[in-house]
């Protein structure tokens, strides 16, 4: 009798991703697949692995990757001598390696043009890397009815193919369709990263090293688990099997029954009650608590959490008691429930954070600090600061202050204006985090500086800055108008008094609740109050202040010279300085837009 295993799967083979591509399979993905639609989140964390196993051939080791496991189903050859096989699961991950591989053939031509006749022999080398990578992952010659034509190891849906094969080829392209440019964001990643490499080299010898480097690990270092199935609705019920999507199993889940069953026959039963209290707290921090549990590790570590381990590395990641994987004594388990104790601690402190709670957070901060963290966190949703704002907890209060003053400012241009890469920062900044949580006496903030200044340079510069303040408009930027003009109000005597060193503020006690205040327009909404001349500039920053609720009432949608009485009333200096003025319109709001763009430059440039 067929066994129901033998019936769905020939066979389920440990292998490379460039193994599986390298071979004579060629794969496809079937016409009712998604399109590509890896994010910058999937595509940093894709970068790190590279960086990962890339790093330790750089260091004389070697780590292996497991990228996964894939699902393939038969597909009829249609004349080609090659066997064809459907992507049922892992196009996504297939496609991300493609252009990778395609961005290091780019950079091999490119660094053996430029050694040219001074290093011919390494210049030979990388061309040969070069066509090696061609013929195995981009392109090839197949027969088709006894003629030659070029064929591809993945070929996408419709939607993507021949933008995807135009991408590995190196040709130009327009854009038509949003998978595209997710594409092409992938393709600029892997190439920006690589260049970032051969840059930091200094001589053709370390260069050609890098290079090959990258080749070898990508050569043998990604492994997957290829499933074959015997037909596609087999395939499809394995991926189903696979993915478990009616009950998904976190990692939280998986966490808590380790603990639970390594820990209980050596605990008290209060002592088991403890712990299993503390998981069911634990799973009620959110819908999704494993995003506290990865915010919660790379607090601890510094590092962006990997999903991709064993089952045994994965529990020693958060727990050092069940790294040997042996039974525990009791003095093992009772620490055990400890740190189950400590990371529930650090997880529901997280959640309060995420949500604008400073003090739940653990956090003691001056009342303006409090208040503008709390809106960077809560409103403008800059989670990935988390860890570092968390570690900062181990430093006294001064010293934690001016460091998250200057975090929250770089936050606010980095993240929120640029909407730089976060896993560039994460990498960087993973060392200081480690050295909070080790040795905080021995931080030092122009160190942090250093970093978070380069990182702006790289990718937040100024004149991008410029134009991003520029084109903040009314309808679609409101927390980010309400976060300027705030710390206009904040740092103004500062910047009043000549603006010398650090941006400081001057009445820390005296805060403003940023969530609570509205913002205003000084000329009047109404097109025909505010004049053609007015229009281009009703809804920029130069025409918006702060005022609370009850002000926004008084003033209501009425001519400037009704609202003056207001704004000279309002304790907020912006408005009183507003107030000065004997009119209102286009000229004003010019010269006002202008003052505060420079006064924001300053006040988020981390050199002084």
């Amino acid at each position: 009798m067929e066994r129901v295993s033998d019936l769905l799967c020939q066979r389920a083979t440990p292998t490379t991703v460039s193994g599986l591509f390298g071979g004579m399979t060629l794969f496809r993905v079937p016409a009712y697949q998604r399109a590509y639609e890896w994010t910058d989140e999937q595509i940093d964390a894709f970068i790190d692995d590279v960086r990962r196993c890339w790093q330790k051939r750089i260091n004389g080791e070697r780590e292996r990757h497991f990228f996964g496991s894939v699902v393939t189903a038969p597909r009829d050859p249609g004349g080609l001598v090659r066997p064809r096989r459907d992507v049922i699961d892992g196009q996504q991950r297939f496609a991300t390696f493609l252009l990778f591989v395609a961005a290091l053939r780019q950079h091999c031509l490119l660094a053996a043009a430029e050694f040219g006749a001074d290093d011919a022999q390494r210049g030979t080398a990388l061309s040969t890397m070069a066509e090696t990578l061609q013929f195995r992952f981009i392109m090839s010659r197949d027969l088709d009815f006894m003629e030659a034509r070029d064929v591809y190891p993945l070929t996408l849906n419709e939607t993507d193919d021949a933008y995807f094969k135009a991408l590995l080829r190196g040709d130009h392209v327009e854009e038509v369709a949003q998978s595209h440019y997710l594409l092409k964001a992938a393709f600029d990643a892997c190439f920006a990263m690589l260049q970032g490499h051969r840059e930091a080299t200094g001589s053709t010898a370390l260069e050609f090293n890098a290079l090959n480097q990258f080749y070898a690990s990508a050569l043998e270092d990604w492994e997957v688990v290829h499933i074959e199935a015997n037909a596609p609705e087999h395939a499809s019920l394995i991926f189903r099997v696979l993915n478990n999507r009616g009950l998904p199993v976190s990692d939280c889940d998986l966490l808590r029954a380790t603990t639970m069953e390594r820990a209980e026959q050596r605990l008290e039963p209060a002592e088991r009650d403890e712990l299993s209290d503390a998981w069911k707290e634990i799973g009620g921090i959110a819908e999704n608590p494993d995003t506290y549990l990865q915010l919660a590790y790379q607090t601890r570590t510094g590092k962006r959490f990997n999903t991709a381990r064993t089952s045994t590395e994965f529990e020693a990641m958060h727990f050092e008691e069940l790294s040997s994987g042996d039974l525990l004594g009791a003095a093992e388990a009772r620490s055990l429930l400890q740190s189950v104790q400590t990371l529930k601690t650090d997880m529901v402190m997280m959640k309060a954070l995420t949500g604008g709670d400073i003090a739940g957070g653990g956090l003691q901060l001056t009342p303006v600090m409090a208040h503008r963290l709390a809106f960077t966190l809560g409103d403008l949703k800059q989670h990935w600061i988390l860890p570092l704002v968390y570690a900062s907890r181990s430093l006294n209060a001064d010293h934690r202050e001016r460091l998250l003053c200057v975090l929250e400012r770089f936050a606010f241009r980095y993240g929120v204006l640029a909407r730089a890469r976060i896993a560039e920062y994460d990498r960087r900044m993973g060392p200081i985090i480690t050295l909070l949580n080790t040795s905080p006496a021995d931080y030092r903030l122009p160190e942090v500086e250093a970093i978070l200044t380069d990182l702006l340079d790289r990718y937040a510069t100024r004149e991008a800055m410029e134009r991003q303040l520029d084109g903040l408009e009314y309808e679609r930027h409101k927390k980010e108008l309400k976060y300027i003009l705030a710390m206009s109000e904040f740092m103004s005597a500062w910047y009043d008094g000549q603006a010398n060193g650090r941006p400081t503020v001057h009445a820390p006690n005296v805060p403003i609740d940023i969530r609570a205040m509205t913002l205003e327009h000084i000329s009047p909404q109404n097109p025909e109050e505010a004049g053609a001349e007015m229009l281009p500039h009703l809804h920029k920053l130069g025409n918006l202040t702060l005022l609370s609720q009850d002000e926004n009432d008084r003033a209501g949608n009425r001519p400037f010279v009704d609202k003056k009485p207001v704004l000279q009333g309002s304790r907020l200096s912006i408005n009183q300085n507003i107030a000065e003025e004997d009119k209102w319109g286009a000229e004003q709001a010019i010269a006002r837009q202008d003052a505060l763009r420079d006064q924001a430059m300053r006040v988020f440039d981390l050199t002084f």
